[in-house]
């Protein structure tokens, strides 16, 4: 790790440089500067996790230093240091995003050793904490576009495309059916998908913290869950920011349970501001919609729980298959699914997942929740084509589903089936009628090389 010092007197870079050196082999690396312009180019070209700087740091002040540092390099943490420094001055630097102020002179050199430590396992801690958020929304990515449902695959399709366009979206629906996992799927489709996404819960927002929200995510994708619930102050804010030139700006991504237009009706909500967020706006669909794609989710969700736990993933029963089919899903959608999924991983046996492994609330079926023809042939069809739909959903599903267990690697699922990656490859062409044609197209690239 890194830790950029600013400061004018050469003497302090130096005793830095020794106080930090621990000797250990993770001890940081340390780097001086004496003016602050030249700082913000320096932590601009080389990775540095955290910053010391001098309220008085040359020709630019420790506390714009701080807001400059905020805006282009959200990730660092910041530690100023200054003598005689008024409330008002630690007030505003707290305020600004500083992770600690150190009064000069440093009296107990260990304390300042200490704090700067702090800041440096605070830093490692929120990296560790963004790259498995990445990779978990990396896993989920591969499926996150795909239904067997016609309805829901034509919506997923339109999100698809809006995802790369530099337009905000807005997703609509109850709670539960993935918004925020679209979201940020989404995010990962676009061309801000180089710089994490900022995330944040509408309720929690207002004036005072909502522009430190903005500023982390410039340049990047900022998605705010249910965003019917922002507070006036918020609202004004946020209409504000988007005033701003496109290059200043972050994109938004927001989510929201209840129709703004409604709320903007009931004088709620900011009319402009609910046009401005919904220059893409799409209902998601329910699960309630799309039962067609229950196996393959609650296959994926219970080797999510599984490999979260550390457990191999256990067989799904065919009678706990068809309870799972035959519930409305009116009120739990994708949430309540996942949720029953993970607490069977929890405590499933050796044997795999039973219906007594399922939550208590869901063990009670609905009057019939055995899986019918019905469920798989559609009985409008004459009797071959019928069958043949039939049985092509039943590859479908189970390409699908191996498609989603190694995260879309055309390679590994083909191994996991005992086919050769050409011939599963040619499976997934016909029954999934290119929906993985960027899978296709990354293995010819494989195969050229």
């Amino acid at each position: 790790m890194c830790v950029l010092v600013v400061d004018e007197d050469d003497r302090l870079l130096r005793a830095w440089r020794v106080m930090l050196d621990s000797g250990a082999a993770d001890a940081p690396v340390v780097v001086g500067i004496t003016d602050g312009e030249g700082a913000l180019t320096l932590a601009g070209d080389r990775s540095v996790d955290v910053v010391v700087v001098d309220l008085h740091a040359g020709s630019v002040s420790g506390l714009d230093l701080l807001d400059r540092l905020r805006a282009s390099l959200p990730t660092v943490e910041v530690v100023l240091t200054g003598a005689q420094l008024s409330p008002a001055e630690v007030v505003r630097a707290v305020r600004a995003g500083a992770f600690d102020v150190l009064a000069k002179p440093f009296v107990e050199l260990e304390l300042c050793i200490e704090r700067v430590r702090a800041a440096l396992a605070h830093k490692r801690l929120a990296d560790e904490n963004r790259l498995r958020g990445a990779r978990a929304a990396g896993g989920q990515v591969a499926s996150a576009w795909f239904s067997l449902n016609p309805a829901a695959a034509r919506r997923l399709g339109q999100l698809d495309r809006a995802a790369r366009s530099e337009a905000h979206l807005l997703l609509a629906g109850p709670a539960g059916v993935g918004k925020s996992t679209l979201a940020l799927a989404a995010h990962q489709r676009s061309t801000r998908a180089s710089r994490p996404p900022v995330m944040c819960e509408a309720v929690n927002l207002n004036a005072a913290n909502l522009p430190d929200q903005l500023s982390q995510a410039a340049g990047s994708t900022l998605v705010i869950e249910d965003v019917d619930q922002l507070s006036a102050s918020g609202q004004r804010c946020l209409r504000a920011h988007l005033n701003l030139p496109v290059q200043r700006r972050a994109r938004i991504i927001a989510t929201t349970r209840e129709s703004l237009e409604a709320r903007s009706a009931a004088g709620e909500f900011d009319l402009i501001l609910a046009q401005r967020l919904g220059e893409v706006a799409l209902s998601i669909p329910t699960l309630a919609t799309r039962l067609e794609d229950l196996p393959h989710l609650a296959h994926r969700f219970l080797a999510e729980a599984a490999e979260a736990e550390g457990r191999p993933v256990p067989p799904l029963s065919t009678d706990c298959l068809a309870l799972l089919r035959g519930r409305t899903w009116r009120e739990d959608n994708l949430h309540g699914l996942r949720r029953a999924l993970a607490h069977a991983a929890r405590v499933a046996g050796p044997d795999g997942v039973t219906v007594d492994d399922l939550p208590d609330d869901l063990r009670a079926p609905p009057v019939d929740s055995r899986l019918t023809a019905a469920d798989l042939v559609n009985l409008n069809q004459p009797w071959k084509d019928a069958i043949a739909s039939a049985e092509n959903l039943i590859r479908a599903t189970y390409l699908r589903g191996l498609l989603d267990r190694s995260e879309g690697n055309m390679t590994r699922a083909a191994e996991a089936a005992g086919l050769d990656r050409s011939n599963f490859r040619r499976h997934v062409k016909r029954y999934l009628r290119g929906t993985h044609d960027d899978v296709d197209d990354e293995e010819a690239s494989v195969d050229a090389g």
